[in-house]
């Protein structure tokens, strides 16, 4: 799978800028130092053994047409995951790119992490639309699922995890109006869409409903739930040493058995966090707490909490960590930050799951 298939665009496309330094980093430069990284934590970590167990649950570990796709599916993630960013407004609003195309519709909103679950889905579904013949029933409702929940990993690498049910409802709303947009004026430099032009939003998300219904209370369903929270958690960590790296120059090379401590304080060093930290300090609204606190103050020191006990945990156990913790708005970003470190899959509760050790 190549970004030439759906960008094709003639002018460079960048993904992040230093803003001290100027520095710009192209799109095609941060998806190969994304790959560079899920490559070395999958041998370190032996994803491929713990991902193919996954598979062989769901009836998608074959060598034939269903087997081949969903490991494409799987790889595409780290592809797709910052294609919104090409948009023209994401690339003069975000970037300072120059080269930026006149646009009518695509000039004003720089998100960019639902355009690109949007796009893989429009791209995947109608892979697996078109392969109808060569999978069994069972294989495409499995397809259709992991298509619409790798889709949601990639929606919410930047963001809290919200429901499956929310996130479709927010879709429908979203992707309505950007294809209505789409149809008027593509989005300068992507391919024609093709899935979506020929089926109506509504009726995808009712696909998506009843070939997850299938599963019930099974447990390729608990099967689905972890492996979708696995493939988050390689994302968010691929995405966050390769942004990393191409902040600081530090190139990470040991995943789960080293001290993070070093790597922590370069990011902290970071301009991306100094200006984090200096908004909490002065622009994030404070609430006091027992007349005493700030929140914020309570924020941090949870935290470092996190930190510490986490720091324990790496030097006794060697496998991926499975870290339970009950979400909100609050703590969100605290999962996330151990989510990088550690590689920790974000879940409330645990099954017996020893066999993907």
């Amino acid at each position: 799978m190549n970004l030439s298939v759906i960008f094709h665009g003639d002018w460079e496309v960048y993904a992040h800028r230093d803003p001290v330094s100027g520095k710009r980093e192209l799109l095609q430069e941060h998806i190969a130092r994304c790959e560079k990284y899920r490559i070395r934590i999958s041998q370190e970590r032996k994803l491929l053994k713990i991902e193919e167990k996954f598979l062989t649950k769901l009836g998608l570990d074959k060598d034939d047409f269903a087997g081949k796709l969903v490991k494409e599916m799987i790889g595409a993630v780290i592809l797709f995951h910052d294609l919104g960013k090409g948009t023209p407004a994401f690339q003069k609003n975000k970037m300072g790119n120059p080269n930026t195309v006149p646009t009518k519709y695509w000039g004003d909103d720089s998100s960019h992490s639902f355009l690109s679950a949007f796009l893989y889905l429009d791209f995947y579904l109608y892979e697996i639309k078109n392969g109808f013949n060569k999978v069994e029933k069972e294989q495409k409702k499995a397809l259709i699922a992991l298509a619409w929940e790798l889709s949601y990993v990639i929606a919410k690498h930047h963001s809290n995890f919200e429901s499956m049910e929310a996130y479709l409802k927010n879709f429908q709303l979203k992707a309505e109006e950007l294809l209505r947009k789409w149809k008027e004026e593509p989005v300068p430099g992507f391919s024609q869409l093709r899935y979506f032009y020929e089926i109506p939003i509504a009726k995808s998300i009712n696909q998506y409903f009843m070939c997850r219904k299938a599963f019930g209370r099974t447990e390729n369903d608990i099967v689905h739930y972890f492996f979708i929270r696995l493939e988050y958690s390689i994302l968010v960590a691929c995405d966050y040493y390769a942004t990393t790296e191409f902040n600081s120059g530090f190139e990470m090379d040991c995943f789960g058995k080293a001290d993070a401590s070093k790597f922590r304080e370069i990011y902290e060093r970071s301009h991306l966090m100094e200006s984090i930290r200096k908004y909490g300090k002065e622009s994030y609204p404070r609430k006091k707490w027992d007349g005493k606190e700030k929140i914020n103050i309570l924020r941090n020191k949870r935290l470092n909490l996190c930190w510490m006990v986490m720091s324990l945990i790496l030097k006794k156990y060697q496998p991926f960590f499975f870290f339970s913790i009950n979400f909100n708005r609050h703590n969100d970003r605290t999962c996330i930050n151990l989510v990088r470190f550690f590689h920790i899959i974000k879940f409330s509760c645990f099954f017996k799951l020893t066999h993907c050790h």
